[in-house]
């Protein structure tokens, strides 16, 4: 099976990440032990980061970084650009399972992958209520939400 994992904090390096980060990363070097191809995109990385990824047997991808263009929102392009990530990595390593968590930034293009690319199957990891905290006091935030639970397949 060929896998991908998506966070915006890298696991792999030195920066600080939570448990979220952590559990993504044990799931991504633990399928890969037991022989499926993994691959794993975040925000940042240096070499120690895709040399400790690739000895866990993972190939390390990275987001582009933001590109300023005039007239459109700084969120607009990274948006975009988060899904031509995903759409080039799906099709380029056939993509069975991607495997992220709740942050918006990370999941919702991967939602808006069109149709005429072969959809992976999302699975969403769930833990805390920092989503909840949050939406609870922005109706528009809590639509999202609303929106990316919906949408995902597990």
């Amino acid at each position: 099976m060929n896998l991908l994992f998506a966070t915006n904090r890298n696991p792999f390096g030195l920066g600080p990440f939570g448990g979220a980060e952590t559990s993504t990363r044990l799931l991504a070097e633990r399928m890969s032990a037991k022989g499926h191809n993994v691959h794993y995109v975040t925000r940042t990385g240096d070499t120690a980061s895709l040399e400790l990824a690739s000895n866990s047997g993972v190939e390390l991808h990275y987001f582009p970084r933001k590109h300023r263009v005039l007239g459109i929102p700084k969120h607009r392009v990274e948006r975009y650009l988060r899904k031509l990530t995903f759409s080039k990595l799906v099709k380029r390593h056939e993509i069975d399972i991607v495997y992220a968590f709740y942050e918006l930034n990370v999941i919702e293009p991967l939602l808006d992958l069109p149709n005429r690319l072969i959809k992976p199957k999302v699975i969403m990891r769930m833990a805390g209520l920092r989503w909840y905290v949050e939406s609870s006091k922005d109706n528009g935030l809590r639509d999202r939400y609303q929106k990316v639970f919906r949408d995902v397949d597990s």
